[in-house]
């Protein structure tokens, strides 16, 4: 009887485990107001400071769309999101790269001048769907692939990091 006992409590703390938050709780993608990237600025004669940005930030920086193919995914897609200058402008910061760390610690080194104007891009959500860490999010930095060949390069391949949690400037 204590053996069937304890398979049954060791069976229940396995299922516990296997629960998984449905969209729209306060799991997904940061929907709770939990923080889905963090930026570590810098100014000259100041200590870093973070800037913890959710999904409403990312929102209230005014979301832009991406229409493009990748080297990861299957025809165009419609990403959402915000482009590098919108952060690089929110963080205030100085600097000449931006180390970006993924949620598993792989890191790349991203130069600013990256950052201006039509160049890459921070996606929240693709085809309407928030990006979760199963869908390559909560954050994906990508670029416009499709509307200059020259980011197909392996450098820029590289700095398209996915899963991305903080940008570190320097």
């Amino acid at each position: 009887m204590l053996l069937n006992r304890r398979l049954f409590l060791a069976g229940t703390t396995m299922t516990c485990f296997a629960v998984k938050a449905l969209p729209g709780t306060a799991d997904a993608a940061g929907s709770s107001g939990r923080p889905i990237l963090t930026m570590i600025t810098r100014s000259e004669g100041t200590t870093p400071t973070k800037i913890r940005l959710n999904r409403h930030d990312f929102t209230n920086l005014g979301l832009s769309v991406l229409e493009t193919q990748t080297p990861w995914t299957e025809g165009v897609k419609r990403f959402e999101g915000v482009w590098g200058h919108q952060l690089l402008a929110h963080a205030n910061t100085e600097g000449t790269e931006a180390i970006a760390t993924a949620i598993n610690d792989y890191s790349v080194s991203i130069p600013v001048d990256d950052f201006v104007e039509g160049s890459i891009f921070f996606a929240i959500s693709v085809d309407g769907k928030p990006l979760t860490t199963r869908t390559k999010g909560p954050v994906w930095a990508i670029y416009p692939f499709s509307d200059n060949q020259s980011f197909l390069d392996p450098v820029y391949q590289a700095r398209a990091i996915w899963q991305l949690k903080s940008l570190e400037f320097k």
